[in-house]
């Protein structure tokens, strides 16, 4: 293969692993927002975790069998309630972290494969 067509190649792989590098990177930036909105939601559902014990029961306003029901209904919740908020939605949140990592050494490898590139086309124009 002649200079010029190698040159002609090696530049197309660039250009290919440079779209590559952009989709990497606006998948990251579409994980970073999933992160925050998901921690701002954390923190809306832990701060309304406290409605589920709304109204207060006591012997004189519900008493009996259904109150008693409604009681263990009501604690179910608070024990489903801690772990959405905690290690169910934390685990989501590390998934998404692994991710990004994931995407993160998939653009260094592009970008050493550019550089590696790079050089070969420098060692070309210089024969």
């Amino acid at each position: 293969m002649n200079a010029s067509a190698l040159h002609l190649q090696l530049t197309d792989q660039i250009s290919q692993f440079n779209g590559q590098i952009q989709e990497y990177e606006e998948k990251i930036r579409r994980l970073q927002d999933a992160t925050r909105n998901i921690e701002a939601d954390q923190k809306d559902f832990i701060q309304n975790k406290k409605l589920a014990k709304q109204p207060e029961l006591s012997g004189q306003t519900w008493k009996g069998k259904h109150a008693d029901q409604f009681q263990d209904i009501r604690e179910k919740m608070e024990a489903e309630y801690k772990e959405l908020s905690g290690s169910d939605t934390n685990d989501i949140l590390q998934e998404i972290e692994n991710k990004i990592t994931y995407y993160q050494n998939l653009i260094n490898t592009l970008q050493n494969s550019i550089s590696s590139i790079n050089v070969q086309i420098s060692n070309i124009k210089d024969e």
